[in-house]
């Protein structure tokens, strides 16, 4: 999962009453559609890692797409690449941080050159952890930069290619971002308060964006996993939730371009 960083979201009369300049970002271009030549399917898989995103990786790779790898470490991806080669899928990483949001269509635009048109955007995003009550204001600005406006730009920079092509933008959810007693209970004992916030965000961002788009022929789904997934971490090794199976679901997701929510559970 990758990690965020902080950007200037107060100002003097800001939320947190921090007496900084705001920085002015250039808008998003709209990017020019690629030549016949270039023509393709690339899909480009924020937050790459060996759970989830490998899986989504492997199921949309086996149907055609170029994959475009994004996280931290180029040195991961690149040996991601390698293996996903070796099942000749085409694969490419890109290390980047995504806590630097204004970076994202520039991002954007080399893998474009790279590899085609973007037809399918993969969200698998995680935040910073934070316990509710000791959380660091800075904090809270990464935790929106990585769940919500990194995705945004990530959306509108490839927004031309999408609408052309019919894509969809899938995004992985949390049992956190649920209304909900007991996830909130959970949130509140432990320190995922900063994961329950930014998810929850990013499920109204999708919501919305779900009914912009629907007009265009993009498709916005999210697949909420609530529960542990099976070898995500520690004592997960028992997990029903497979990265395999929630792969399928989103795979469901693209086919179907119905149901904007859909939930895995164990």
């Amino acid at each position: 999962m990758i990690l965020g960083g902080a950007s200037t979201w107060g100002s003097k009369e800001g939320p947190f009453c921090r007496e900084t300049k705001q920085k002015k970002f250039p808008p998003i271009p709209k990017l020019k559609l690629c030549g016949p030549t270039r023509m393709g399917k690339t899909a480009i898989i924020f937050g790459y890692g060996s759970g989830i995103s490998a899986s989504v990786g492997k199921k949309f790779g086996s149907l055609g797409f170029r994959l475009a790898l994004v996280s931290r470490s180029q040195m991961k991806l690149d040996l991601a690449a390698e293996n996903l080669a070796k099942e000749n899928i085409t694969a490419r990483g890109y290390a980047a941080d995504l806590r630097n949001f204004s970076d994202v269509p520039s991002l954007v635009s080399r893998i474009r050159n790279d590899l085609g048109p973007v037809q399918l955007i993969h969200w698998n995003v995680g935040a910073p952890l934070g316990d509710v009550l000791s959380i660091d204001p800075n904090t809270w600005s990464e935790v929106f930069n990585i769940t919500t406006i990194s995705l945004s730009c990530a959306v509108q920079s490839c927004l031309s290619d999408l609408e052309f092509g019919k894509g969809a933008v899938l995004v992985t959810g949390s049992g956190l971002e649920l209304d909900n007693p007991e996830y909130a209970k959970m949130a509140a004992n432990r320190p995922v308060a900063t994961m329950a916030v930014g998810k929850a965000a990013t499920r109204k961002y999708v919501s919305i964006l779900h009914h912009a788009l629907e007009p265009k022929g993009v498709f916005v789904g999210e697949v909420a996993v609530l529960g542990p997934v099976k070898g995500a971490g520690e004592g997960h090794t028992d997990a029903s939730i497979t990265p395999e199976g929630i792969a399928d679901k989103f795979h469901e997701l693209w086919i179907n371009r119905r149901n904007c929510f859909v939930e895995v559970s164990d």
